[in-house]
């Protein structure tokens, strides 16, 4: 290892899971963290922050920060449970969940969706803490004060050009994935915990991401509405994701590969510009081209071993194009109202958020060393099954 990639644990002191554990609670002043399975992977997490990081002081404290964070959250959830016990009655029916690879729109077709009143969708604010701070909660919440910051922190490094960051848009539950430590971020170029992730079992996580979203229901009192979901991570667990919500209506959406792998990969080069001591370019790259390919390359071994039926496929291109049409075929299928208001609130969306709207974005397979028959040769089995659809 170059003296470079050990620099991170040669400045700071290592992080400590018990001492993790033990700040949050103190910090929470609760006890009871509910189902011990998410040791397994912050342990992991954890010992991969401290021998494979390459982040700066300040990103290494924000990751600190969040890590106590996140164990904060299943403490108070944990809490509300046992407090309020009618939150486990909660049910999550009939979900739509967009679960398109990174950069095929997923994040136009789930914001153009989720300004129609009827569903219950997650917002910024909510996602980095869905337990209020006090309650009852604040009046304003701080927790939005806190995503404003958070928002604005993102949009210095210069992410708002690939994905708007606002505390008050919708956005997608990987920030509640996050907190069980088996998300992926480009902010972390972490290969030997990337490996142990793609073969982990994440039951565990997407038993949290279930009681969250009973939780965010219940403080929005909002039973009677279905939830609009929508996460690019979830191609990669789409048999534990339909064991959590049976009954869920799946959106998939497609564009070519060696297009939007290459603007993935620049989002984790920027990650790491901005964010670490220096830039393991050869890292960077190798992870940020698997993981999206490994989601696709998931789905199609999914849907031929039976999960065909479960999906609505869109074209990126008609998502630009025509969202209003998209959306009411995804309606149909989902067995939900396309209402003259559900119509009227796509087109107010469109008027206010044009494409390009926060500038545009360049980039290519070539910049990255990366070429499009290589791309095409791992991806061979989704560009055969999905080709039309590019």
């Amino acid at each position: 290892m170059s003296e470079a990639y050990l620099a991170p644990a040669a400045r700071e002191h290592p992080l400590n899971v018990e001492t993790l554990l033990g700040r949050a609670r103190a910090r929470a002043m609760l006890e009871d963290f509910g189902d011990p399975a998410f040791r397994v992977a912050l342990d992991r997490f954890v010992e991969a922050i401290n021998t494979e990081s390459l982040l700066n002081a300040d990103a290494l404290a924000q990751q600190e920060a969040d890590i106590v964070s996140s164990l904060m959250t299943r403490l108070r959830i944990r809490d509300y449970f046992r407090r309020h016990p009618e939150i486990e009655g909660e049910e999550i029916r009939a979900p739509v969940i967009i679960v398109g690879a990174q950069r095929t729109g997923t994040s136009k077709l789930f914001r153009v969706m989720a300004s129609d009143l009827q569903w219950n969708v997650l917002y910024t604010w909510e996602a980095l803490n869905p337990v209020p701070f006090s309650d009852p909660p604040a009046t304003p919440d701080p927790r939005i004060a806190e995503a404003e910051t958070w928002a604005e922190r993102l949009r210095q490094q210069g992410m708002d050009q690939a994905h708007a960051v606002d505390a008050l848009a919708p956005e997608m539950e990987h920030l509640l994935l996050a907190k069980s430590f088996t998300a992926p971020s480009p902010l972390l170029i972490l290969p030997e915990f990337q490996a142990w992730c793609e073969q982990a079992d994440y039951r565990p996580t997407y038993d949290f991401l279930h009681d969250q979203l009973k939780f965010l229901q219940w403080q929005k009192r909002g039973g009677g509405k279905r939830w609009m979901l929508k996460t690019p991570f979830h191609l990669h667990n789409l048999g534990v994701l339909m064991e959590t919500f049976p009954d869920a209506t799946l959106v998939m959406t497609h564009r070519d590969p060696r297009l939007t792998i290459a603007s993935m990969v620049r989002i984790a080069v920027l990650m790491q510009e901005t964010n670490a001591v220096s830039v393991d370019r050869e890292k960077t790259v190798a992870a940020w081209s698997r993981i999206p390919a490994l989601g696709l390359l998931r789905s199609v071994a999914f849907r031929e071993a039976g999960g065909e039926p479960l999906f609505v496929d869109v074209p990126y291109r008609r998502i630009v194009e025509d969202s209003a049409t998209v959306v009411r075929e995804i309606y149909q299928r989902a067995g939900a109202p396309f209402t003259a208001e559900t119509e009227a609130s796509i087109a107010g969306w469109e008027d206010e958020n044009p494409q390009h709207k926060g500038g545009s974005y360049r980039y290519s397979l070539e910049e990255f060393g990366l070429t499009e028959a290589g791309v095409s040769s791992f991806l061979e089995p989704y560009l055969k099954r999905f080709g039309q659809f590019l």
